[in-house]
């Protein structure tokens, strides 16, 4: 008897658990998604669908501790104002593939394959108004390069602006792991 009492006592306390990260995720986390379309200098035209994280907490909250992404998903994170981005992937158990995009929605650089759970910080060269993360190695399977353009009519190009003010702290890629 002792032993059940044990084992709910346990189940009570992570479903609790749980429960509570789960809220607590959606009152910091209200992302909304959007469809993008890639178009590419040559080749195919593709879509997939970002979350996008414009606010501080939202910019900061990311991607950490997401298990998986499905494929065709992504994360967009709008500045306020062109900035050399600062990321990280710290908490952020999948591999990446980072693209830095300018704010006409060009892409300026690729940084793929990206460690998981790094805590180095991923620079862009110049500065960026958007920062799209994606499966590692989906850049290349839809053929996006520096040029490409990353079309999303109600974010880029649209003079959509970040939230709160910004600090030259990185970036983390950190969860709404509720999505999946």
């Amino acid at each position: 008897m002792k032993i059940l009492d044990c084992a709910l006592k346990i189940v009570l306390a992570t479903t609790s658990f749980v429960l509570g990260y789960l809220a607590a995720s959606s009152e910091t986390f209200d992302p909304s998604i959007i469809e993008a379309t890639i178009v590419n200098t040559e080749g195919p035209i593709h879509r997939v669908a970002l979350e996008v994280a414009a606010s501080r907490k939202q910019r900061t909250l990311g991607l950490m501790y997401r298990k998986r992404l499905t494929n065709g998903w992504g994360m967009i994170f709008v500045f306020p104002e062109p900035r050399v981005a600062k990321m990280w992937m710290k908490n952020t158990p999948l591999p990446l593939d980072m693209l830095f995009v300018d704010d006409e929605g060009v892409v300026q650089e690729i940084r793929p394959h990206l460690a998981p759970d790094s805590e180095t910080v991923v620079m862009s060269s110049e500065p960026t108004k958007y920062v799209i993360e994606l499966n590692d190695g989906a850049s290349a399977d839809l053929g996006i390069r520096a040029g490409s353009k990353i079309v999303a009519s109600n974010v880029i190009g649209t003079g959509r602006r970040g939230g709160e003010a910004e600090t030259e702290e990185p970036m983390s890629t950190l969860a709404w792991s509720a999505l999946r």
